[in-house]
């Protein structure tokens, strides 16, 4: 991947997560039912994981350059 590549793959990655927690916040407002646990939790580490894996990818393309 190039250095331009990497960094603005990242950007998305951290796009996605933003989107998934904004997703993740207002959706249960609207929910008649209530979220198990279960799916929060793993929703939130997808989240997590989207976050950590955006910033390293941002972080190594800002390096490369």
């Amino acid at each position: 991947m190039k250095k331009h590549t990497r960094k603005e793959f990242g950007k998305l990655l951290f796009d996605i997560a933003k989107i998934f927690l904004a997703v993740g916040v207002v959706a249960p407002f609207f929910s008649s039912e209530l979220l198990s646990y279960r799916s929060l939790s793993i929703s939130t580490s997808i989240v997590i994981l989207l976050i950590i894996i955006g910033l390293f990818l941002i972080e190594r393309g800002a390096n490369d350059e």
